[in-house]
C-alpha cells in the first residue's frame, strides 16, 4: 500500500531585509590582441581573429580573483557580463571584498589578468579560450587589460523587491599610474624646487635611468631576463673582476717598490730578487723586506764607529727620515 503524507508549504511574505553593506561595480577589458606570457611561462598569440569570431572566446566560470592565489579567500567577487569586441574581452562585475575594493579605487591595483584553458596551433596561436576567473593585478601581461570604470553601489531591498542603488552619487574613473616619463619628471621638477645645482640633477637622473627598470607586465614578481642579457651579464661580471684583480696587482707593486726603493736609500746596491720571489705571495713578500730592514738597520748601527758619534748621527737621520724608528734606532 502506498502511503502519500500530506506536505504544507508556508510562503513568508512582507520580509524585512537589511543591507548586506557596500561592493563595488566594476567595468574593464580582461583580454586584447596581442602576444603575451601567460602565469604558467607559455606565450601564447592572441589573434585580432578570434576576438571576430563568434563563440571563439567564452566565460565559463564567473570569479573575480585578487591576484593569482589558489584559495576561496582570493575569490573577492563575480563576473555578471561580458561582450567580446574586435578590440577586447569586456567584463562587468562586483567586487564584494571592501579591502580589494578600495584599492581598486584607490587606482592601488587596475590591472585584470585572465585564468583560462587555451586551445592553441602549433605556433601557439590561440583558437578557443575559455575564461576560468579574472583576476586584479597591479602589472597585467596585456598591458592594456585594465579597470576601465568603477563605482560603489550597494544592494538593498523593500518589501519584497530588490532594487541596487548607488551609495554615493559617484562614477569613480580608475586612476591611471604614472608612465616612466612622467615619473621622471616629476623626481626632476622636485629636486629643480629643492634648488639642486643642474649637473647634479643630471647625474641623478641619469644614475635613476640605470637603475630603476619598468616593471615586467604581471605574472612575473620581477623581470625575467633573456637568456643573452644574461650572458652579457655575466661577461661583464668577468671583465670587471679582471680589472680589478689588475689593480689590485698594480698596487701591491707599487707597495713593494716603495719598501725596495727605501732599503736602496741605505744600500744602494740591494736586489730584490735575493729576499723575494715570484711564486710568493704580496703578504709573504712585504714580510720578508720588512724583515731585511730590519736587518739592514741592525748592520749599520754595528758599522758605525763608536768614536764616530757624527757618523752616527748621520745614519740616525737617515734612518728616520727612511722610517726607521724606534725605541732601538
Amino acid at each position: 500500500m502506498k502511503v502519500v503524507y500530506p506536505v504544507q508549504v508556508l510562503y513568508a511574505k512582507h520580509l524585512r531585509w537589511h543591507r548586506a553593506g557596500r561592493t563595488l561595480l566594476i567595468e574593464g577589458r580582461a583580454l586584447h590582441p596581442g602576444t603575451f606570457t601567460g602565469i604558467d611561462g607559455h606565450t601564447i598569440t592572441y589573434p585580432p581573429v578570434l576576438f571576430k569570431k563568434p563563440g571563439s572566446i567564452e566565460i565559463i566560470e564567473r570569479r573575480i580573483k585578487y591576484q593569482h592565489e589558489n584559495s576561496d579567500e582570493a575569490v573577492v567577487g563575480f563576473i555578471t557580463g561580458y561582450d567580446v569586441k574586435p578590440d577586447g574581452l569586456y567584463i562587468r562585475g562586483y567586487v564584494f571584498d571592501e579591502d580589494v575594493a578600495e584599492l581598486v579605487r584607490n587606482g592601488e591595483i587596475d590591472g585584470l589578468s585572465i585564468e583560462a584553458e587555451v586551445d592553441v596551433d602549433d605556433e601557439n596561436v590561440a583558437k578557443h579560450v575559455k575564461i576560468l576567473a579574472v583576476a586584479l593585478v597591479p602589472s597585467p601581461a596585456a598591458p592594456k587589460a585594465e579597470v576601465t570604470r568603477a563605482k560603489v553601489v550597494a544592494v538593498l531591498s523593500n518589501g519584497n523587491s530588490e532594487i541596487s542603488e548607488e551609495v554615493r552619487a559617484m562614477s569613480v574613473e580608475t586612476k591611471k599610474k604614472p608612465t616612466r616619463e612622467e615619473f621622471f619628471k616629476w623626481i626632476k621638477q622636485q629636486l629643480k624646487n629643492a634648488k639642486v645645482p643642474d649637473d647634479v640633477i643630471d647625474t641623478v637622473m641619469d644614475v635613476l635611468d640605470k637603475a630603476i627598470k619598468t616593471p615586467y607586465p604581471y605574472p612575473y614578481p620581477y623581470p625575467a631576463p633573456k637568456l643573452e642579457e644574461v650572458e652579457k651579464l655575466k661577461q661583464e661580471n668577468e671583465t670587471l673582476k679582471k680589472q680589478v684583480e689588475e689593480l689590485k696587482s698594480k698596487l701591491e707593486q707599487v707597495q713593494i717598490e716603495a719598501e725596495v726603493n727605501e732599503i736602496r736609500s741605505v744600500e744602494p746596491e740591494f736586489k730584490p730578487e735575493t729576499v723575494i720571489s715570484e711564486n710568493m705571495t704580496f703578504e709573504a713578500k712585504m714580510a720578508a723586506l720588512e724583515a731585511y730592514k730590519k736587518a739592514l738597520k741592525t748592520r749599520v748601527k754595528l758599522s758605525v764607529s763608536q768614536d764616530d758619534t757624527e757618523l752616527e748621527r748621520k745614519v740616525e737621520s737617515i734612518l728616520r727620515e727612511i722610517g726607521f724608528e724606534g725605541e732601538n734606532a
